[in-house]
């Protein structure tokens, strides 16, 4: 252990040398070569008076070694320094030492102005390769979402061609029906009075039935065109609850099921009122599928002052629900299973429950146990200036 904690350290610090190293080694270069192209430049006054050294180390350094124009600069003003020290002692014409002296200070000067335009060319390569780098980032991350959206905007599309293939082939049974029940009653076929008044009744409950149905798939189709305009007012729950039980009073007639409506007198909520009415028309049709003859759906309402939400409970005593079939609940890819009766349904009246909710600030909840029933749960905002009456 002891020893594997000593190799780790010794590798850092080795990382850590190989750093210094890598970024000290173009100085020592640098300096040693300058020192060579000073010395080598200042003894060549003896045999020709040429500054060839100086010049080759000014100009092809310059052009092979990046460092900063600054720090390049004070090497080169150094070395220009020392060569001007060291000339008087190599060179005694002082009309030749003088031009030595002009023309290896033109040629310092030229060297930095050079190594100054290289790096505002390095910089300016290296900020455009930047910006390049950050617009390919961004044009890879843009085209994951357009991918991602396509995906998701493919799924929704391929689930919603579904739902309206099933909502088109329960319209044209019911329709279907329809056609041959009047046809058969037109037809002179011989009926008695109570037969008649059966399929009278029949053909009143298909055609209800179908009315819901296209009402929910109007309302679900403007919602997913976004022309529906979410019109906020306080509305009384029990009032609207009412109204609603009245609706499918037939309905529940033939079922012999009992509605009881326990909303408080005073309770209220803000809210679209013709959005909560779908909701709660929606919720109240669902318990009736599910209840057995002689079944009971009740209705209550709940305020919670601290989030300033009022909930809406519809609670059934049918058959209850599986956990996996509640997940796919208030989704488009949600498959409605038959009523107590057979009764058949496409699962749109819940999903546009859902979609109603959110536009008004609120959402839907579901429990549910088998054999037992469900209670499904209507969260809205409360009226702000309503009061609660128990």
């Amino acid at each position: 252990m002891a020893f594997t904690l000593l190799m780790l350290y010794f590798t850092r610090k080795q990382s850590q040398f190989q750093n210094i190293y890598t970024n000290l080694l173009p100085h020592y270069i640098t300096v040693v070569a300058g020192t060579v192209a000073v010395i080598a430049t200042a003894y060549d006054q003896m045999v020709t008076g040429a500054v060839f050294p100086y010049v080759l180390f000014c100009f092809f350094y310059t052009v092979l070694v990046r460092l900063h124009p600054i720090v390049y600069g004070v090497y080169l003003l150094l070395m220009y320094l020392a060569l001007f020290a060291l000339l008087p002692e190599f060179q005694k014409n002082q009309l030749l030492l003088n031009n030595i002296r002009l023309n290896t200070f033109t040629v310092t000067l030229a060297s930095f102005l050079i190594s100054l335009l290289q790096w505002r060319s390095l910089m300016l390569q290296l900020h455009h390769r930047s910006i390049i780098e950050k617009q390919q980032q961004k044009l890879a991350t843009s085209y994951q979402a357009v991918m991602e959206n396509t995906e998701l905007l493919n799924q929704s599309n391929e689930t919603k061609s579904k739902l309206l293939s099933i909502i088109a082939h329960d319209l044209k049974g019911s329709m279907g029906n329809m056609r041959q029940m009047l046809a058969l009653m037109d037809a002179e076929i011989d009926m008695d009075v109570a037969e008649r008044k059966l399929w009278i009744h029949t053909l009143k409950e298909t055609a209800a039935k179908t009315h819901q149905l296209l009402n929910n798939l109007l309302l679900w189709s403007r919602s997913q065109l976004g022309n529906l305009q979410v019109e906020f007012e306080n509305i009384n729950i029990n009032k609207l609850v009412h109204e609603q039980v009245q609706y499918l009073h037939e309905m529940a007639l033939d079922k012999k099921v009992t509605y009881v409506n326990e909303v408080p007198n005073q309770m209220y909520a803000w809210a679209d009122i013709n959005m909560t009415g779908v909701i709660i028309r929606n919720l109240l049709a669902n318990a009736m599928k599910y209840v057995h003859e002689n079944g009971k759906v009740t209705i209550r309402a709940s305020l919670d002052k601290k989030s300033s939400m009022m909930k809406i409970e519809v609670e059934d005593n049918g058959i209850g629900m599986e956990p996996a079939q509640m997940q796919k609940l208030f989704t488009v890819n949600t498959k409605s299973t038959l009523g107590t009766n057979k009764e058949q349904g496409t699962g749109l009246g819940l999903l546009l429950c859902s979609e109603f909710a959110k536009q008004q600030g609120g959402y839907m909840q579901v429990t549910s146990t088998i054999g037992e029933g469900s209670i499904f749960y209507c969260v809205l905002p409360a009226a702000k200036t309503a009061v609660h009456i128990d």
